[in-house]
């Protein structure tokens, strides 16, 4: 219907498909041949799409918690190399694997000045005919030391750039703070039943790796399935 809110927050376990879903939603609201099926699908081949799913679209932005460090003097997020390199590492495996899970030793926090950074790309550099989409992996780390990046963050969500949609990825959704709650519409991904999992492992091939077992030992969630059968 052409409705789309300011804000989404995506909750439920880990591994259950938050942010592959939020990846696909950002390719559907820029594809430039989108499927005429029911479904009305990104089509996944053109340019748009492609840069999507590669991480190097221009539009879409994501944000990571991130090793806590001295305050800087300046505005900028600073993040030094090793943290960026661990994070071209994720991308490119997550391209591979959608439920793949970045970990950054002593990321705990996201920082006022990474939303800083974003408001600054948003109302600066813009391309007016493209959606842009943020998409905030474990957002309960916007509210902690006072919750400087959540209440950053308000700002924007209150009156954000034409054609701009925030999504928050949770599996801590009671640790968000009731005002940023407020401004977002809320989605619940539930735990993954067997069927479903089953349907995963014949799909990637992997009966020959996972037993019933494992399938129970998951509880509902890709990525622990995945941590299962590589232990």
């Amino acid at each position: 219907n052409n409705k789309i809110p300011n804000a989404f927050i995506f909750s439920g376990i880990e591994g259950v498909g938050k942010e592959a879903h939020a990846i696909e939603l950002a390719a559907l609201l820029n594809c430039k041949r989108i499927d005429d099926s029911e479904h009305n699908n990104a089509c996944g081949d053109c340019r748009s799409c492609i840069r999507i799913k590669s991480f190097q679209h221009e539009e879409i932005h994501y944000i990571h918690p991130i090793p806590s460090s001295r305050k800087n003097s300046s505005n900028e997020l600073i993040l030094d190399s090793a943290t960026i390199e661990q994070i071209h590492k994720y991308q490119k495996q997550k391209i591979e694997n959608p439920y793949y899970r970045l970990n950054l030793r002593g990321a705990n926090i996201i920082p006022i000045n990474a939303i800083r950074d974003i408001k600054k790309k948003l109302f600066y550099t813009k391309a007016d005919d493209n959606w842009s989409v943020i998409i905030i992996s474990e957002a309960e780390k916007l509210c902690l030391k006072k919750a400087e990046g959540a209440n950053s963050l308000l700002k924007i969500l209150e009156e954000p750039p034409e054609k701009t949609l925030f999504i928050l990825l949770t599996s801590k959704i009671n640790l968000i703070i009731p005002t940023i709650l407020s401004r977002c519409q809320k989605y619940f991904f539930p735990k993954l039943n067997n069927t479903m999992l089953n349907d995963y492992i014949l799909k990637e091939d992997l009966a020959n790796n996972v037993n019933q077992e494992a399938i129970q030992l998951c509880n509902g969630s890709i990525t622990e399935l995945q941590e299962i059968i590589t232990t």
